[in-house]
């Protein structure tokens, strides 16, 4: 029985596991679109402040345990681009080779995860703009976050709240902007309104109902635009 899995994060192999010790003898092939393998994503706002030390600490099993110990073809950078599901087949490219593939599958099951939300809003290409769902998101994001001060976060969620919580912690001013009356919307009112009060406590600045209409700068972000005002910013997280 060949098995293929489309994403090597938590869900797909969680059911890679599951065949392994139930099934006799199964192909397995994992694609990934990244280079990592089973690592926890909700970590990737402490490794920000720092108190996640190292990339390592994420991570549950890496690609080799999964290749040497249980036989599964854990491939990297494999982007799939279709699925046929008369043929049974998957294609997609190899973007470290930039060249294309096909896996056949009796069985397929995809777990690739959702992808962030990014608005249409002019300026989200700028430099300096971010999402945070991988782990090359979290890296580029330190990377840029050495030379920059004063940062907006786009977005009152799990996220948003919890990168404003470690860059609080880095000492830098933080602001954040959230399009509906309250912070952490899965949260009763009363609970969001003590976010809300802890956040300003740290220094974090908090804007409830603007909606951001256009990030601005000249190849970097410079500044943020709302339906009530401007603020600035050199460095950007949209979550």
């Amino acid at each position: 029985m060949k098995y293929v899995i489309i994403g090597g994060d938590a869900a797909g192999m969680s059911a890679a596991m599951q065949i392994v010790r139930n099934s006799s003898l199964p192909h397995i092939t994992v694609l990934e679109q990244g280079n990592y393998y089973s690592y926890s994503q909700c970590g990737l706002p402490y490794l920000i402040s720092g108190d996640v030390v190292s990339v390592d600490e994420l991570i549950a099993r890496n690609r080799e345990t999964f290749v040497e110990k249980y036989g599964i073809n854990a491939t990297v950078f494999h982007h799939v681009t279709s699925i046929d599901p008369d043929k049974k087949q998957v294609t997609g490219i190899k973007l470290d080779e930039n060249r294309s593939f096909s896996v056949d599958y009796d069985k397929l099951l995809i777990a690739s995860g959702a992808s962030p939300i990014i608005p249409n809003w002019p300026g989200v290409d700028l430099g300096g703009v971010h999402v945070l769902k991988t782990i090359p998101d979290a890296e580029g994001f330190i990377q840029e976050l050495k030379d920059r001060e004063t940062i907006a976060i786009i977005g009152g969620g799990y996220i948003g709240l919890e990168v404003a919580e470690s860059l609080s912690k880095l000492g830098k001013k933080v602001r954040l902007i959230q399009r509906s009356d309250s912070l952490g919307a899965s949260f009763d009112q009363d609970m969001s309104q003590y976010i809300e009060e802890e956040a300003s406590k740290y220094g974090i600045q908090v804007h409830l109902n603007e909606s951001v209409s256009q990030i601005c700068g000249n190849e970097w972000v410079s500044e943020i635009k709302t339906d009530q005002r401007s603020y600035p910013a050199d460095l950007v997280l949209i979550a």
